[in-house]
């Protein structure tokens, strides 16, 4: 959530329940996540100069767009998303992400 009150991502919209693979990229959100008990919900707050979410977030629409190609699930403002590859982390801040709510 942006500091405006913006919801940046909520996975109740997607039709599948989320998996979390623990040790794959987002460290700070696995370290709120094994605090939960089974069908807590829970808000956690994280500055951002610890966190890489638009990337990662990027690849996970980006699954779940593969794995439901005909609902329409994207947060981010973009049910259209085309692929592109980045060689670096800069190049993919000039390009964008795909998805205009994690370019922003």
């Amino acid at each position: 959530m942006k500091i405006d009150g913006t919801v940046i991502e909520d996975s109740r919209h997607y039709q599948k329940p989320m998996k979390i693979t623990l040790g794959h990229k987002l460290e700070c959100w696995e370290q709120c996540l094994q605090t939960m008990r089974i069908g807590e919900v829970a808000k956690f707050t994280i500055g951002k100069e610890v966190c890489v979410y638009p990337t990662v977030a990027k690849q996970i629409g980006d699954y779940y767009k593969s794995q439901m190609p005909n609902q329409k699930h994207s947060q981010h403002g973009d049910n259209d998303h085309t692929h592109s590859r980045h060689c670096c982390g800069f190049m993919a801040m000039e390009q964008g992400l795909g998805y205009s709510g994690l370019d922003s």
